[in-house]
C-alpha cells in the first residue's frame, strides 16, 4: 500500500466528518488524538520521521508501515485541525470543510 493512500484514508473521513456536520472540529480532533495514541502503543509502531519512513519504504514491513504512517499523518492533521480552530474566525464566510480542502490544496502546491 503505497503512503499516499494512507493520507487519502485518513484525509477523506474527515473531510466526510465535516461536510456531513456530524462532529466538530474539537470532536475529530480528539478522534485523531486517540486514535493515533492508540497506533502508537502497537508493537509495529516505530517512532521515525515521515523523511526516514519514505526513504525506507519497501524495505520496512508492511504493517509498520501502515502503523507508523498512520500516527505520523494523524499527527500533521492533529495540528492542522488546531490550526484551524485558532484562525476559524478569521475565515467568517468559509466553512469548516472548505477551510480543510484548502490545506490540502495549500500542500499539493508545496
Amino acid at each position: 500500500m503505497k503512503h499516499t493512500r494512507i493520507e487519502q484514508h485518513i484525509d477523506d473521513k474527515i473531510s466526510t466528518k465535516l461536510n456531513s456536520g456530524d462532529l466538530t472540529l474539537s470532536e475529530i480532533n480528539d478522534h485523531l488524538i486517540e486514535s493515533s495514541e492508540k497506533f502508537s502503543t502497537r508493537s509495529d509502531f516505530m517512532d521515525v520521521s515521515k523523511f526516514d519512513l519514505l526513504s525506507n519504504w519497501k524495505n520496512v514491513h508492511i504493517k509498520k508501515r501502515y502503523t507508523t504512517f498512520y500516527v505520523i499523518h494523524s499527527r500533521k492533521r492533529n495540528k492542522d485541525i488546531e490550526w484551524l480552530m485558532q484562525n476559524k474566525d478569521r475565515f467568517p464566510n468559509l466553512s469548516d470543510g472548505i477551510l480543510f480542502k484548502l490545506i490540502k490544496f495549500k500542500e499539493k502546491i508545496k
